[in-house]
């Protein structure tokens, strides 16, 4: 009885899991420095907004905190926000187009 239960309460996880693994595997690529995701970055250099994954957002957040400290003037990206979707992010990105 006792498996019988854990097995209930495992298959939802392992549905929930295999779901994640294929909505990563979907994931667009965009130019060669972002991927599609649901955080919102303005980049400073291009002049745009895109909804990128966490991998763009560590590294304009790191590269922007190294053109801080050496006093740049003009700063490559900002991250603006991040959303819990994608679709959230893109419309917000629409939004201010």
């Amino acid at each position: 009885m006792i498996k019988v239960i854990v097995l209930i309460f495992l298959f939802p996880l392992q549905a929930l899991t295999n779901e994640k693994i294929e909505e990563e595997s979907q994931k667009v690529t965009l130019s060669a420095k972002y991927n599609e995701g649901s955080i919102l970055i303005y980049d400073c250099e291009d002049e745009h907004w895109v909804c990128a994954d966490k991998v763009a957002e560590d590294e304009c957040s790191a590269q922007r905190r190294k053109e801080i400290t050496e006093n740049e003037f003009q700063l490559s990206c900002a991250v603006f926000k991040s959303f819990k979707q994608d679709q959230s992010c893109f419309n917000e990105q629409k939004r201010l187009i």
